[in-house]
């Protein structure tokens, strides 16, 4: 029976392969070709970012450019030379410095500008197109003499950060940096800076990325390299993405090793790079992070049941791949990437921005058999009709429920040690019940 288990865990469910494009860019750096098509522009993004209605922004440094609906490119902020000006005016008349870029759901664009040797966050109007600084005064000392004061105004205070995300309320959440390692500050929608995580937490690590899912989970990269460090111990590179729920720290993926491994299997138990790292998060909870190997880029994906797979690259320096399969294309670098509203995924390269239409696992394994065979935690009543008890010695932080085949047809949040699940909509039969993107349990439907 044991082998029979070890195949219905580890079959594979078939999904078509997801084809990629270019849809901005000629492959020669530059800023050029406004007001013709994308694919004939040349373009040099530092991230991406895209709209409810399906626009993409590139973030080029000294300018913002937007591909629209029909493929056109445009400049809509910045006079493409490198500095500081502008605030209270168009947005086109404004002098940028800026590498990254989010949106929110009205169409209002945030980006990240560097003045010396601080960072300033400046909104440009969906409405009136007009540009202003909201957080950040520049010229300040290097971010390693930053410091600001607790519950202080954004607009008013030195802040360095390397990546920053928005909730759906408007509150932003960035990394900063300091001599002390990485923390994650809070500006909230009246522009007041918060402690979200302290440098203390993440035990003076190195982190880059940030994003934020629908139901408000911040996730942040971990990166520390280790020799008899306070984690782990070692001797070695730590790198994991950690999630932030309720105040609590979890680890999201990684098995604290860096390296590349465990797709089709629990995210935390792959090993992950995320020395330079972009993430993204789409409206079916559907995570994708970009990695680096040694010799070129992928995207990964964590699905909501925490199951790793790679959906875009190969591993391999260069930029091919069009019209293929996205598994099997290669990426000149990747600076950022973005989804939209379909859950389609928009990948910034050196040269070019390209889209995977609606990526998927190929996979979903959802155990491995000692963790059917060793369970922690208790599920009743097993066999189940109508509502089912899951009970566990440590905080369920999320459960999945697939078929046997590895098909995800539940999955939720939760904070609490004790959950019940209504299973009367499912047709009887042999589920598998995932908790914490570890353990799997099977249980019986009558």
């Amino acid at each position: 029976m044991k082998w029979l288990l070890f195949i219905l865990f580890f079959l594979p469910v078939c999904a078509k392969a997801q084809i990629i494009t270019t849809i901005a860019g000629n492959g020669t750096l530059g800023s050029t070709g406004d007001g013709g098509p994308a694919t004939a522009a040349s373009i040099s993004p530092w991230d991406c970012a895209v709209d409810r209605q399906g626009n993409v922004y590139i973030a080029e440094g000294s300018r913002i450019r937007k591909i629209d609906l029909s493929g056109i490119i445009t400049t809509i902020a910045g006079t493409g030379v490198p500095g500081f000006s502008g605030d209270g005016g168009p947005a086109t008349a404004a002098q940028l410095n800026t590498w990254n870029i989010v949106l929110d759901d009205t169409g209002n664009i945030f980006i990240s500008h560097l003045d010396s040797l601080s960072v300033r966050i400046r909104k440009i109007n969906a409405a009136t197109k007009v540009i202003t600084t909201i957080a950040g005064i520049g010229g300040c000392l290097p971010y390693y003499y930053h410091s600001w004061v607790e519950g202080a105004k954004a607009d008013t205070s030195c802040i360095y950060l390397s990546d920053f995300c928005l909730d759906k309320y408007g509150n932003i959440y960035y990394i900063g940096r300091s001599f002390y390692g990485s923390k994650v500050v809070k500006i909230d929608t009246s522009g007041i800076l918060t402690t979200f995580v302290s440098d203390t937490a993440l035990l003076g690590g190195d982190s880059h990325a940030i994003t934020i899912d629908t139901a408000g989970n911040v996730y942040v990269d971990y990166y520390y390299s280790i020799t008899g460090g306070p984690i782990f111990g070692g001797g070695y590179v730590h790198s994991s993405i950690l999630r932030v729920n309720n105040g609590m720290l979890y680890n999201f993926a990684g098995s604290g090793r860096k390296g590349y491994s465990g797709d089709g299997g629990p995210a935390t138990k792959a090993k992950v790079d995320v020395s330079y790292s972009s993430f993204a998060m789409d409206r079916g909870r559907n995570f994708y992070f970009s990695t680096y190997t040694w010799d070129g880029a992928t995207v990964r994906m964590v699905d909501p049941a925490s199951i790793i797979c790679t959906v875009a690259g190969n591993g391999k320096a260069g930029s091919s791949g069009d019209g293929g399969p996205a598994i099997a294309a290669s990426f000149d670098g990747i600076a950022g990437i973005a989804v939209d509203t379909a859950g389609n995924l928009y990948i910034a390269e050196k040269t070019r921005i390209r889209k995977v239409t609606q990526p998927v696992c190929g996979y979903l394994a959802m155990a491995d058999v000692s963790e059917v065979t060793q369970p922690t935690i208790s599920i009743h009543p097993n066999p189940a009709q109508n509502m089912l008890t899951i009970s566990s010695p440590v905080v369920i932080i999320e459960i999945a429920i697939a078929d046997l085949v590895g098909k995800v047809l539940f999955a939720s949040e939760y904070n609490k040690d004790e959950v019940q699940i209504d299973v009367s909509a499912l047709p009887p039969g042999i589920y598998l019940l995932r908790v914490n993107g570890t353990e799997v349990r099977k249980f019986v439907k009558e």
